[in-house]
């Protein structure tokens, strides 16, 4: 009986410590990004293989298809906590101009490491993760700031 009791315990002391660790922006953004990748990977090769997309078309769609998932989740999950002072239309647009630099990034990326015969799924994932800590960066401090903080994250 003392098993099943230590048992019960150890799991809700790991519940309750998961819990906390994914009340974390960073690793919610994460998360997010890591869902986006999964989402933009899954679109690229659809795109390209069942649809026959020319590659830079395809990773283009692939790239805001996730943009869009990434704003939405990021919005309403990972940094849900935060009390906004632009509104919901402004920080989609400065979150879409942010990912336009990020677009750029990985797209540029995407071309170069294809050009130099690299497979498109690893050179689409290599640019995802270049252009993630700019957004992250960017977005957690201009964003989804939260209104009584000044950049405190920078």
């Amino acid at each position: 009986m003392a098993f099943f009791q230590r048992l019960r315990n150890t799991t809700c002391e790991l519940s309750a410590r998961c819990y906390s660790a994914i009340e974390n922006p960073l690793l919610r953004f994460s998360i997010v990004g890591f869902l986006g990748t999964l989402l933009n990977l899954l679109v690229l090769a659809l795109l390209i293989e069942v649809f026959q997309a020319p590659k830079i078309y395809a990773s283009f769609v692939a790239i805001e298809i996730s943009i869009l998932h990434n704003f939405l989740l990021n919005n309403y999950w990972a940094f849900s906590s935060r009390t906004y002072e632009k509104s919901l239309l402004n920080r989609f647009i400065f979150f879409n101009l942010t990912s336009i630099v990020s677009l750029a990034v990985n797209l540029s990326i995407f071309a170069v490491l294809t050009r130099l015969e690299l497979a498109y799924l690893a050179a689409q994932a290599i640019g995802i993760l270049c252009a993630y800590s700019i957004n992250y960066m960017v977005n957690s401090n201009f964003t989804f700031c939260n209104k009584a903080e000044t950049h405190p994250h920078l």
